[in-house]
């Protein structure tokens, strides 16, 4: 994975691998390159969470409120499938915007399907 502008890694017990990637700062990206026919990005809704915009392969695809009243880890954000074999680029965005208070996106996970 790659990272553009100001991320974060702390350690939460409640995220899959103990730890994830946390930003709100507006622009910053991180984008996964992956071969397959599907991905997921898992991460983290709760009362901090901001909206995010995703692209498939340089496309925007969707725009992602993660704010919850209460905590949601390990919340899947976006999943698609029946891509075409092969290599893919997935990217995350912070808009620096919000539904609610905060603005934090968080990036615990990707799971791909080949």
């Amino acid at each position: 994975m790659t990272y553009t502008g100001t991320w974060i890694f702390p350690s939460d017990s409640r995220l899959s691998g103990g730890t994830g990637a946390e930003s709100n700062e507006a622009n910053a990206t991180t984008t996964l390159a992956f071969n397959g026919t599907g991905v997921s990005w898992i991460g983290f809704k709760g009362d901090f969470g901001g909206i995010a915009q995703v692209f498939l392969d340089g496309t925007l695809v969707a725009t992602v409120d993660t704010f919850a009243p209460s905590d949601q880890p390990q919340a899947v954000m976006y999943a698609t499938s029946g891509l075409p074999a092969g290599p893919h680029t997935l990217m995350i965005k912070v808009t620096g915007t919000t539904s609610a208070n905060a603005y934090w996106i968080v990036v615990d996970a990707f799971d791909v399907t080949s």
